[in-house]
C-alpha cells in the first residue's frame, strides 16, 4: 500500500505502520496512529485472542447491541467485550469527557455520569447496549436532532486489528483536531476490521426537566405547532405499531419552559410504551429527507413497526416479516433515503454499494490479511 492518503467520497484512510499481529501479541504492546506511541493491552484480552486463534475458527466479536445480521448465525469463535473490557478509565466532568472500555453498557456509563449531572443522550431502550456493540452496529440515537449524532460524540477510540495490532485514533479532548477521522472506519463495520476496545466520548449536561406529549392525530400541523413553541425538541416523531400511528414529542429543558409548554399543550402525557421490541427478528435503521417524513410516517400499508424522527429524518423499523422490511427499504430508496440492517437480515438481502466494494475488500486485506475475522459481508466482490 502506498504512503499517500486514499480517499473515497472525501473519506481519507491513512496507511498505518504494518506490524505483525503475532509479534504484537507476544509483546503485549501496540502502535497508535499518532506516530508509533506505545500503549498497553490487557493481558486477559490478549489471552482471549490467542484462545480464539487456537480454536482454528474465524473470530467473531460479541457484545450487547452488536446485533446479529444473519438470523441464527453462530459460526466462529466469540470474543465478548463484556468479559474483559468493562472499566471506566477516565472521567473529567469539567471537560465533558469520559473514556471507557467497550464492554461497558450505556446504562452503566450513564449511571456513573449521572452523579455529576451528565449523560450520553440515548433513549432507555439503548441502555442495555455496550459501547463497542453500539459502534460496531452503527446504532444512532433518536435524540440526534437536539444532541447531535452518536458518531459525532466519539472523540477517540482504540481498537485491536489482526493486521496492525492495536491502533489509536483521535484524541480525548472536546476540541479535537488530531489527525484523520480513522475511527469512523469502525462505525457500523460489524467487526470487519477489528474490535473496538476503548472509546472517549463528549458527554452532555442532564436536562433540568423532561416532558412528553402524544397525540393520536399526528399530522404536519401538530408538529408545526410544537416547533412554533420551541426548538429543537429532544424528540419529535411518528410512532407506528401495527395499524396505530401516534405522534410523540419529548422536551428537554428548564422547569419553567416545561410549565409554559403545559399552558399551551395541556398536561403532560405518559411516555409511550417500550420501544423497540427486543424480540423483533428483523430491524433496519437509516434516514430519509425531511420532506418525505409525513407520507412515510403516516403510511399504514407496510407491515412494519416504525419510529420516524421528524426533525432529523432518522428512523428505526422492525418486524417479523422480512419481505415487508425489504418493501419498506425500497420505499426509503425511492424518496432518496438510505437504510441499513441492524438485526436478523440475511446477507443476500443486504445490497452493498458497488462503488464501495473494492474499497471494502482492500481495507479487509490490510486490516485482516490472514482472514482471521468473520466477514460480515462475505458476498461483496471487488
Amino acid at each position: 500500500m502506498h504512503r499517500e492518503s486514499y480517499r473515497h467520497r472525501g473519506f481519507p484512510v491513512r496507511p498505518l505502520l504494518r506490524v505483525s499481529h503475532r509479534n504484537m501479541l507476544k509483546r503485549g504492546e501496540a502502535i497508535s496512529e499518532e506516530g508509533g506511541r506505545m500503549m498497553d493491552v490487557k493481558p486477559a484480552f490478549l489471552k482471549g485472542i490467542e484462545k480464539a486463534k487456537a480454536s482454528g475458527q474465524p473470530l467473531r466479536f460479541g457484545g450487547a447491541g452488536l446485533r446479529r445480521l444473519d438470523a441464527g448465525a453462530e459460526s466462529g469463535s466469540v470474543l465478548d467485550s463484556r468479559t474483559h473490557l468493562t472499566q471506566l478509565i477516565r472521567y473529567e466532568p469539567a471537560d465533558l469527557l469520559v473514556s471507557i472500555e467497550s464492554g461497558m453498557t450505556l446504562g452503566a456509563l450513564n449511571e456513573a455520569l449521572r452523579q455529576s449531572g451528565q449523560w450520553i443522550p440515548v433513549q432507555d431502550w439503548q441502555l442495555r447496549d455496550t459501547v463497542g456493540g453500539m459502534i460496531a452496529a452503527g446504532m444512532d440515537t433518536p435524540l440526534r436532532a437536539s444532541y447531535g449524532s452518536m458518531a459525532q460524540r466519539v472523540l477517540a477510540l482504540r481498537a485491536w486489528t489482526p493486521g496492525f495490532g492495536c491502533i489509536s485514533t483521535g484524541a480525548p479532548m472536546v476540541k479535537n483536531v488530531a489527525g484523520y477521522a480513522l475511527g469512523r472506519l469502525f462505525w457500523g463495520s460489524r467487526g470487519a476490521f477489528g474490535m473496538v476496545t476503548e472509546v472517549s466520548f463528549k458527554v452532555a449536561p442532564l436536562p433540568e426537566a423532561a416532558a412528553w406529549w402524544t397525540t393520536d392525530h399526528p399530522d404536519s400541523g401538530w408538529f408545526s405547532s410544537l416547533q412554533e413553541l420551541g426548538a429543537p425538541w429532544a424528540l419529535m416523531a411518528w410512532l407506528k405499531r401495527g395499524q396505530r400511528v401516534q405522534g410523540v414529542a419529548l422536551w428537554h429543558g428548564s422547569r419553567a419552559m416545561v410549565a409554559a409548554l403545559e399552558k399551551q399543550l395541556g398536561p403532560q402525557s405518559l411516555p409511550p410504551l417500550a420501544w423497540p421490541d427486543d424480540e423483533a427478528p428483523y430491524q433496519l435503521t437509516g434516514a430519509v429527507p425531511l420532506s418525505a417524513c409525513p407520507s412515510l410516517g403516516m403510511d399504514t400499508s407496510v407491515a412494519v413497526d416504525l419510529l420516524l424522527e421528524r426533525q432529523s429524518g432518522w428512523f428505526l423499523a422492525q418486524g417479523s416479516d422480512l419481505e415487508a422490511l425489504r418493501h419498506f427499504s425500497k420505499r426509503v430508496e425511492m424518496v432518496f433515503g438510505g437504510a441499513v440492517a441492524l438485526r436478523g437480515v440475511p446477507s443476500w438481502s443486504r445490497p452493498f454499494p458497488k462503488p464501495m466494494a473494492p474499497v471494502y475488500r482492500r481495507l479487509r486485506q490490510q486490516y485482516d490479511p490472514e482472514a482471521m475475522l468473520v466477514d460480515p459481508w462475505p458476498n461483496v466482490g471487488g
